[in-house]
């Protein structure tokens, strides 16, 4: 026998911060389900003093066994108030490159591998992949990196790099000015 598969009923999407007095109180933000780890980042708004969590969440994608939507959670108090950012390929309104991959802007797996920046302003960008369906060759091979622009209160979104297999391990910066910059790998073919 090799032993018996246990099932995870849910990953915790959690978060610790150290208390005036020197302790640290440990929060759960959400549950992320019975799949693959959720992958998570986090800022401290400067303007307000708010935690925001960047996460993969969501309903798992159809094809793939991971909780697939990009979204964001703002402390509120001792509590958080969730936002999905997107949940489909299609979330985007810039153009792909529809002519090398017919289902760049297709698929529900999205979220993937978050990146936060936020400036001294409070204006906020998230990175995160976009892996079409999440299972593929395509899907890995042909992903998207997309950004969410805004403040903690609300984010617009749009591709910014859609060259093959883009937005592995990426990490992201916003300026005073809000120019954003990202750092990423590249799997593509």
């Amino acid at each position: 026998s090799f032993g018996t598969a246990e099932l995870i009923d849910a990953w915790d999407v959690m978060v610790v911060d150290e208390q005036a007095d020197g302790t640290f109180r440990t929060r759960v933000v959400d549950s992320a389900g019975p799949f693959q780890a959720p992958f998570v980042a986090m800022v401290a708004d400067p303007t307000s003093g708010a935690l925001i969590i960047g996460y993969s969440g969501g309903a798992p994608a159809v094809g793939a066994c991971q909780a697939c939507d990009s979204v964001v959670a703002v402390e509120s108090g001792d509590t958080f108030v969730i936002s999905t950012v997107a949940t489909d390929g299609g979330s985007s309104p810039t153009p792909c490159r529809a002519i090398f991959q017919p289902v760049c802007g297709e698929g529900d797996c999205v979220g993937r591998n978050p990146g936060l920046a936020i400036n001294s302003s409070g204006q906020l960008a998230m990175t995160f992949i976009d892996q079409h369906f999440g299972f593929g060759e395509t899907d890995i091979f042909k992903a998207d990196l997309e950004v969410a622009l805004g403040t903690s209160s609300g984010l617009a979104l749009e591709s910014i790099a859609t060259d093959s297999g883009s937005g592995y391990y990426n990490t992201v910066t916003i300026t005073e000015e809000g120019t954003v910059m990202s750092a990423y790998a590249t799997i593509g073919n």
